[in-house]
């Protein structure tokens, strides 16, 4: 479980580019792609390396209308899935 007092930061070496399809980042130096959904996309650009989890959370409740709750298990999943694919990193307290 990710620590909702936590703060990340996008790594500098990835690349995030809009498409039709959404957004997709990559990492120079690889080949993997992750194509994000609006849900996503909204997480990642929360990213900031300012926000905590928390913060995160409580905005994107209001922003889509549902309880924190709902939302914290889409931003804890894809804050871990972030993480192991290396494309943010953990910001020291």
């Amino acid at each position: 479980m990710v620590p909702m007092v936590r703060i990340y930061i996008k790594r500098d070496n990835v690349i995030a580019e809009r498409l039709n399809a959404g957004l997709v980042l990559t990492r120079l130096g690889t080949d993997r792609l992750l194509i994000l959904n609006g849900t996503a996309q909204a997480i990642w650009d929360q990213i900031d390396g300012c926000n905590s989890i928390d913060t995160v959370i409580s905005r994107l409740a209001d922003q889509f209308r549902q309880s924190p709750e709902v939302i914290l298990k889409d931003v804890t999943a894809f804050i871990e899935q972030l993480l192991a694919r290396d494309l943010i990193i953990e910001m020291p307290l």
